[in-house]
């Protein structure tokens, strides 16, 4: 049992980001941070975090369908609401919205 909870535990430590997306707007826990998309861009376009928070994106573009789409993940194409990625190895993780092709971002993560 003991040596099967370490393995999973190992096995989890390599996944590189875990997601989720959500309607509507939440509190966001501490250790989440906030990416708008608003006029047609991400906001900020550049943001750095540690290992193991989070990345939630918000829809606050009335009327206009956005997506957030990077290697590892995807949402779905929406208005409004917003979507979260939990960063579980560091790097730099490039995103775009696939809609609007000069709409992109990254994710530093230290």
């Amino acid at each position: 049992m003991f040596a099967r909870t370490v393995l999973a535990f190992i096995a989890a430590a390599f996944v590189p980001v875990i997601g989720h997306s959500s309607s509507g707007h939440a509190a966001h826990p501490a250790g989440t941070h906030v990416v708008t998309l608003h006029h047609i861009a991400f906001h900020p376009q550049a943001l750095t975090i540690h290992r193991n928070e989070s990345v939630t994106w918000v829809w606050e573009d009335p009327g206009i369908a956005h997506n957030v789409t990077a290697h590892n993940f995807h949402s779905a194409t929406q208005t409004p609401g917003s979507f979260t990625v939990r960063f579980t190895r560091t790097g730099v993780f490039n995103y775009r919205c696939t809609i609007h092709q000069d709409m992109t971002g990254k994710i530093i993560v230290k």
